[in-house]
């Protein structure tokens, strides 16, 4: 829920080492787990909290957008050998023209 009159106190992050110290019942009561963003807000004199959980890669993966075709890794080789191939022949066609 937005609520247009807060503004962000102070904002922590939970790791191994706690820079603020939060007693076990109040991390349970918010079901925190380590990487977890916890927002103080203060609304109309009173402090909210709010967890913005930890997104993990299963949370991002298919949020990138792309017009490329999806490519094997078996496919990826074979063009960057041809490649390399038509880089090369052009290099030793620069070499031999050079000493004729």
């Amino acid at each position: 829920m937005a609520v247009k009159s807060s503004r962000r106190v102070l904002e922590v992050r939970r790791i191994g080492i706690e820079p603020l110290t939060v007693p076990e019942g109040v991390i349970e009561l918010l079901g925190l787990t380590n990487g977890d963003s916890v927002a103080f807000i203060e609304v109309d004199g009173q402090i909210v909290v709010e967890v913005e959980p930890r997104r993990s890669l299963e949370d991002v993966i298919g949020s990138l957008v792309t017009d490329r075709p999806f490519v094997t890794d078996d496919e990826m080789d074979a063009e960057l050998e041809l490649a390399l191939a038509d880089k090369l022949s052009e290099e030793y066609a620069r070499i031999f023209q050079d000493k004729e």
